[in-house]
């Protein structure tokens, strides 16, 4: 039966705590810098863990999860993305204006 490994990454400017546990394995947490250095060592330690197997990675919505969310692609491992980024309508621009989330269908 395959297993799955579970990440969770609390995102921040310059760093990133990341959670994961593969199938019933303890979960173990790291930290990692948010640079491009940072996020490839990221993926390195979580593809370790995973072994091979799928990776469920889940991290916060915010402008610095679009970015995340292209590099996870790219990486080209079978990523299956918790959550993906919805589809932004800018209304106006300057301080008062709004965006729009709407979720991918």
């Amino acid at each position: 039966m395959m297993k799955q490994t579970l990440a969770g990454c609390d995102l921040h400017d310059r760093s990133m705590l990341v959670l994961a546990a593969h199938g019933s394995d303890a979960a173990q947490k790291r930290t990692f810098l948010n640079t491009a250095a940072g996020r490839a060592a990221m993926l390195k330690w979580l593809r370790e863990i995973a072994a091979g197997e799928p990776i469920v990675f889940a991290y916060e919505a915010s402008g610095l999860g679009f970015g995340l969310h292209d590099e996870l692609v790219a990486a080209g491992q079978s990523w299956q993305a918790a959550w993906e980024p919805p589809t932004v309508h800018a209304i106006g621009t300057g301080p008062n204006s709004i965006c729009v989330f709407k979720r991918k269908s």
